[in-house]
């Protein structure tokens, strides 16, 4: 299997454009995850893969091969539903030698794939239940076995683990990481959660209003994000606006200068300073050392979560930093809210975006 290739793409239904001018490729062999908030466009974008929604303009491939008109049924893509979609009358064997009857493969095949695919993913006994004996994890490795009987050319996976409860999840997920990695199928998955997209994927694209904001492989996306919206839907991040004065300098709108990673931006232009909570250090008020940026202000308040608090600072500016320190080293006495403080933060942990709010 060859790259697959988005040209040009475009959905629209009527005047409403789902999706603008797609150019992506998913190389050979990867994970590739398209990661957004509802309505973005990344469901449209992997059914026009899938050839379950037509293209209104632009071209897809599978090496050379032009899929763009093809139906669904030519295309042998594997997909994976939100809800599993097993047929309930039919048992665990029956659900996954589906897509090999209907493509007229011979009965003594078909068991020997079914065997395989059942094994695969650790449900070989399994075969004689039906789907409503299986817990909603076991369901999903039968839908998974069903996409990856084929022998498919491209896996889809839609938003496959939502319907799991947190802890399953995290196992399932693992689960199909590691499938994908032995099989060496190209896939594409669909999700909007932030932490399967970051542990699962190869690369990362995030998309917004029908458009891509930044691809990248997860790090890369995390810790360099190019836009506001990417930088604020991937984690979090606090921002300050103002203006790059000269190479890796920034200045805010109170005259504070700050610096970060030189290169991005030319300087007299308007932006904003983007870093991350987790990057952030506070300290009582004046003890900044020798970090590269440090500002001053006060707690207005703290929200502890367990492993984390997180503490909103005040600015002199009247703008709020977060700041997220571990429990582990936070002394609770010193982040009582009014105490003065200062935050400190590297300026390798600092980027400048351009503001996509706009």
């Amino acid at each position: 299997m060859s790259a697959i290739n988005f040209n040009s793409v475009s959905k629209a239904y009527g005047d409403v454009q789902v999706v603008k001018d797609l150019d992506l490729t998913i190389h050979d062999g990867e994970l590739l995850a398209l990661l957004g908030p509802s309505g973005c466009g990344k469901t449209t974008t992997l059914r026009m893969l899938a050839g379950f929604v037509d293209v209104t303009s632009g071209q897809i491939f599978f090496g050379e091969r032009d899929v763009t008109r093809l139906p669904s049924y030519r295309r042998n893509t594997g997909m994976v539903f939100q809800g599993y979609a097993l047929f309930p009358h039919m048992s665990v064997a029956q659900n996954v030698a589906f897509g090999l009857e209907r493509r007229g493969v011979a009965r003594a095949e078909v068991q020997a794939r079914v065997r395989e695919a059942l094994a695969m993913v650790h449900m070989g006994e399994f075969g004689d239940r039906l789907p409503r004996q299986l817990s909603g994890g076991q369901q999903q490795r039968i839908a998974l076995a069903r996409a990856m009987v084929i022998r498919p050319d491209v896996l889809l996976l839609d938003e496959p683990l939502s319907a799991l409860d947190a802890k399953l999840r995290l196992d399932v997920r693992k689960e199909i990481r590691k499938l994908q990695q032995e099989q060496k199928v190209t896939t594409l998955f669909v999700t909007h959660d932030q932490d399967e997209a970051l542990t699962m994927a190869d690369r990362l694209v995030v998309m917004n209003r029908g458009r891509v904001e930044q691809i990248g492989t997860p790090e890369d996306v995390y810790e360099s994000p190019q836009t506001r919206f990417v930088a604020d839907f991937l984690g979090r991040s606090n921002f300050l606006a103002g203006d790059v004065t000269e190479a890796g300098v920034f200045t805010a709108r109170d005259g504070t200068r700050l610096a970060f990673r030189s290169g991005w931006q030319a300087p007299n232009t308007k932006a904003l300073l983007a870093f991350r909570p987790e990057k952030v250090t506070i300290s009582p008020n004046g003890s900044a050392g020798e970090a590269a940026n440090a500002l001053s202000g006060h707690i207005v308040d703290t929200l502890y979560s367990g492993s984390s608090t997180e503490v909103s600072v005040r600015l002199a500016s009247g703008e709020t930093i977060i700041v997220t320190r571990q429990n582990s080293e936070a002394r609770r006495g010193d982040l009582t809210p009014g105490h003065a403080v200062t935050i400190t933060w590297p300026s390798e942990a600092t980027v400048v975006v351009s503001d996509t709010s706009e």
